[in-house]
C-alpha cells in the first residue's frame, strides 16, 4: 500500500556466501512509488562525470562511495574511510533505477486472493512487480546463490507506506534462454558479471523479451491451476453458485462465503445423509460455521424429554439405557405398593415404565398411547441467543427443507446455558456458556442462588463494620 508522496525502495545483493556484502556497489535498487532522489544507495553522478553510490547526506553535504573503487567483498565504507567522498547535493544528479510496476492482479498466485484485505486501487495499492536487475552494468542479470533484500519505506509526515509481503522468482523463466537459440543469448564471459558500462543488446533483448513474459506467464500459470476453479476451497467466489450447480446444490444467498464453501465440500456426505438427524445436524453445522459444534444450535429428539411424573417406592429408576429415564427422575409423586398414588391421578405416564402384561383399563392404555405419541416422529431446535441473526433465519430454512419428511420439527430460541437436572440433559441438549460477571444485589430484582452478591458483610449502619 503506497500512499501518495509515499514510496519503497528495495535493493538487492546476490552473493555466494551467506553473509550479506559490505560493498555498497553490489546492493541494487528498485523503487515503488515515490521515492527520494537522494537516498541511501542510490547511483548518482558527479560534477566530473563519474558515478558513485551515495552513502547519507548530512546537511547540504552528500557522502559518497566511488564507483570505480575494485574493493574486496568484504571491504566497505567502514573498512576503508579514505575512500568516502563528500560533494555538495546540488551538483549531483541522481540516475533512473528500476522501478515495480501496479499490476491490477491481486496476487501472481493464481486465484490467490492476495495478503492485504482490499481492493486494489491503481498505482496505490495492490501487487507491484519488477524486473530484478543491475543497473548501469553491461549484464544485468543478478547471479548468485543467496539473495540479499533490504527495505526502505519513505513517508510524508502523515502517511506511510505497507508492505504486506516481498517474493522473488529464481531463476526466472527465460524466454530468451528456453526458446532461442544461443546466438541470442548473453555471452558468458559478461553474463553475470560486474563490468560496468552500457547494457549489450543480448541484455536488452532479454530484457525487452521480459515485458511479454510478464503478460504471458500469469496466464500460462492460470491454466496449469486450473484445477483450482472446481476445487471449493480456491474456487473464485463469484464462482462458487457455478461450482454448486454442478453437484445440484443451490446455495442460500445470505450463507457467508466459508458456508458456501464447506457447503460444496460436503455434498457428498450431505447427499448420503439427507433426511436423517445426522444429515440435519451437520448441515445445521455448516450455514452457522459450526454453531452445533459449539452448542449454539441443538437439535433434540423430544423422545429424549419423556418422563414419568411418578416415583415409585422401593424400585431402582436410575437406568441409563432406558428411553423413559435417562438416568434423571421427577419425584412429583409416589406410589405406595400397587395402588396408592399420591399425587394427581390423571398422570399415569408411569404406567409404560411396566410390561404389556400387566392388568391395566382400556383408559390407562390409551393414556400411555397418548403418552409416547406426544414426543414421537417430532425434534425440537434449541437456537441460542449468542447466534446472530441472520444465521438464525437460515436455521429456520434449513430445518424446514432438511428435516425427514415423517418428522415434525420445532424451532425455538433459549438464552439459558447448563444447569443439570432443570435445563439441560446431560449428553443431548447441554450447552456450556460463559460464565457471566457477579454483580451487586439490587434491591427488588436480585434473588438468593442466582449469582448476585453482597459486596460486604451485612450490618445495621456502614460506621459499624468500617469504611466500605
Amino acid at each position: 500500500m503506497i500512499p501518495p508522496g509515499c514510496g519503497i525502495r528495495l535493493h538487492v545483493a546476490a552473493s555466494d556466501l551467506p553473509a550479506a556484502p559490505a560493498d555498497p556497489r553490489r546492493w541494487h535498487p528498485h523503487d515503488l512509488g515515490v521515492v527520494q532522489p537522494l537516498a541511501p544507495g542510490a547511483r548518482v553522478a558527479l560534477a566530473d562525470g563519474s558515478e558513485a553510490v551515495l552513502l547519507g547526506v548530512e546537511g547540504d553535504t552528500a557522502h559518497l562511495w566511488p564507483a570505480d573503487v575494485d574493493a574486496a567483498p568484504e571491504e566497505g565504507p567502514e573498512e576503508r574511510p579514505e575512500l568516502v567522498l563528500d560533494a555538495p547535493t546540488g551538483e549531483l544528479a541522481a540516475h533512473p533505477l528500476p522501478r515495480g510496476t501496479w499490476v491490477p492482479a491481486r496476487s501472481e498466485l493464481p486465484n490467490h486472493p492476495g495478503l492485504l484485505g482490499c481492493a486494489p486501487e491503481p498505482d496505490r495499492t495492490g501487487l507491484f512487480v519488477a524486473l530484478i536487475q543491475r543497473a548501469r552494468c553491461r549484464s544485468t542479470r543478478l547471479v548468485g546463490r543467496y539473495l540479499h533484500v533490504r527495505a526502505t519505506l519513505y513517508g510524508t509526515g502523515r502517511a506511510t507506506p505497507e508492505l504486506a509481503a516481498l517474493r522473488a522468482w529464481g531463476t526466472r523463466f527465460s524466454y530468451v534462454r528456453e526458446y532461442l537459440p544461443e546466438l541470442y543469448h548473453e555471452h558468458p564471459q559478461i553474463d553475470g558479471s560486474d563490468e560496468a558500462g552500457a547494457p549489450t543488446s543480448a541484455d536488452f533483448l532479454e530484457r525487452l523479451v521480459a515485458l511479454f513474459e510478464g503478460v504471458l506467464t500469469p496466464l500460462e500459470d492460470a491454466v496449469a491451476d486450473a484445477w483450482q476453479w472446481t476445487d471449493p476451497a480456491t474456487a473464485p467466489a463469484e464462482g462458487l453458485d457455478w461450482l454448486a450447480g454442478w453437484v445440484g446444490l443451490t446455495l442460500d444467498p445470505a450463507l457467508s462465503e466459508a458456508a458456501r464453501r464447506r457447503t460444496i465440500a460436503l455434498a457428498p456426505v450431505l447427499a448420503r445423509w439427507r433426511g436423517t438427524l445426522r444429515g440435519l445436524q451437520l448441515l445445521l453445522d455448516v450455514v452457522t460455521e459450526g454453531g452445533s459444534a459449539r452448542g449454539d444450535v441443538i437439535v433434540l429428539e423430544e423422545w429424549r424429554l419423556r418422563r414419568t411424573w411418578a416415583t415409585i417406592l422401593g424400585a431402582d429408576l436410575t437406568n441409563d439405557a432406558d428411553p423413559l429415564l435417562l438416568g434423571l427422575t421427577v419425584d412429583t409423586n409416589s406410589i405406595v405398593g400397587d395402588t396408592l398414588v399420591l399425587g394427581d391421578e390423571h398422570h399415569r405416564e408411569f404406567l409404560a415404565l411396566f410390561g404389556p402384561g400387566i392388568d391395566v383399563t382400556d383408559a390407562d392404555r390409551d393414556a400411555v398411547d397418548q403418552f409416547f405419541e406426544a414426543s414421537a416422529h417430532r425434534i425440537t431446535v434449541l437456537v441460542h441467543d449468542g447466534l446472530p441473526e441472520a444465521q438464525r433465519a437460515l436455521v429456520g430454512k434449513v430445518v424446514e427443507e432438511g428435516a425427514p419428511a415423517h418428522v415434525f420439527a420445532t424451532v425455538r430460541r433459549t438464552s439459558r446455558h447448563f444447569i443439570a437436572g432443570i435445563s439441560a440433559l446431560l449428553g443431548v441438549d447441554t450447552r456450556l456458556g460463559t460464565e457471566p460477571p457477579p454483580v451487586t444485589v439490587r434491591l427488588g430484582a436480585s434473588r438468593l442462588g442466582e449469582g448476585d452478591r453482597v459486596g460486604r458483610p451485612g450490618a445495621l449502619h456502614p460506621d459499624v463494620e468500617g469504611d466500605p
